[in-house]
């Protein structure tokens, strides 16, 4: 008899991760990517309730993707500045580095958050950074479990991943919410515009990629 479980969890990630990153590709919405990323992290870590945090430009993490935590939690966890202090995910985005807490209860570094989570009959969690290209601050992704938890080194590793996917996700969303500022913005100048490739692929030369409303109005074309 041989002891597959390892290989079948193994196995579980990957497909997981594979599923994640089509979903990205696929252009699917960031808020069901994220909450597709959730649910992925209670599949392979049972026992777990996942939440997933996207920090705004003046530094406050927003609630993205929680399907199963308690409401209360919900409500607590609903913004908070990132900080040394203001719970685990918070500090975990502060410090750019995993945060982990075996249990809640005889753990000194939880604040209000920590109350409510005991309050919910949430006993630990372990929160992620989710970081960008130039170590920037995206988010956190957290598990939380009813009781005390060891969380072993690739279960840890396993979200550190799952932030790295998350983290191409909220990456991309605000790159694509960029272009369309640009586009928007280039399509209301009255100075003509026209983009074509730089190259000939064909006998009909470069192709033209875009053009604005002025260069439309002021040539017919």
């Amino acid at each position: 008899i041989t002891d597959i479980t390892d290989r079948k969890l193994a196995d579980q990630r990957q497909a997981l991760e594979s599923r994640l990153l089509e979903a990205i590709s696929s252009g699917l919405p960031l808020a069901e990517v994220l909450a597709g990323i959730a649910r992925g992290v209670e599949e392979v870590l049972p026992g777990s309730a996942a939440c997933i945090l996207a920090a705004d430009a003046e530094g406050v993490l927003r609630l993205a993707a929680a399907p199963n935590l308690p409401p209360g939690l919900l409500e607590r966890i609903r913004s908070q500045q990132i900080g040394p202090e203001s719970g685990l995910c918070a500090a975990a985005a502060y410090r750019r580095l995993p945060v982990t807490s075996e249990d809640i209860l005889q753990d000194p570094q939880w604040s209000e958050v920590g109350k409510t989570a005991l309050e919910e009959g949430l006993r630990a969690c372990f929160a992620v950074p989710v970081l960008g290209r130039r170590s920037e601050v995206q988010g956190t992704v957290a598990a939380y479990y009813s009781k005390p938890y060891h969380l072993e080194p690739d279960e840890l590793a396993f979200l550190e991943r799952t932030a790295h996917i998350a983290g191409i996700a909220i990456q991309r969303d605000r790159r694509e919410q960029e272009l369309r500022l640009l586009e928007v913005a280039v399509s209301r100048l009255n100075d003509l515009v026209l983009i074509t490739e730089a190259e000939v692929y064909d006998e009909g030369g470069p192709r033209i990629l875009y053009v604005n409303d002025a260069l439309v109005r002021r040539t017919g074309y």
